[in-house]
């Protein structure tokens, strides 16, 4: 299995968002934080504040692609995530955005 968040349950029509990204690598399963009044979506990492809109990417980009698509975290949703390594701060992170959610939740 590959790291980063997978939607194993979701309770009504998913909302899909074409997101504005700047100079950003994202795999599939990446979390994306949306703060507000900001002009593009940035990584989620353990700086990610609860309260802040969240997407998961669908879809691979390289720096050069300004939009991507995501699905729309929201408390009716039941997610699953993988780190590669216990060690890796990037990775942790992904836990540290869950653990912020389900406290929010």
């Amino acid at each position: 299995m590959a790291s980063g968040f997978k939607l194993r349950q979701n309770n009504h029509e998913l909302k899909i968002e074409e997101l504005t990204i700047s100079s950003l690598t994202l795999t599939a399963g990446d979390l994306l934080e949306i703060v507000a009044g900001a002009t593009a979506a940035t990584e989620g990492d353990s700086s990610t504040i609860a309260y802040d809109r969240k997407g998961v990417v669908i879809e691979d980009a390289t720096t050069s692609d300004t939009k991507i698509k995501a699905i729309m975290v929201d408390s009716d949703q039941l997610w699953e995530v993988e780190s590669n390594a216990e060690s890796s701060t990037s990775d942790n992170g992904d836990a540290m955005v869950l653990r912020k959610l389900a406290q929010l939740y």
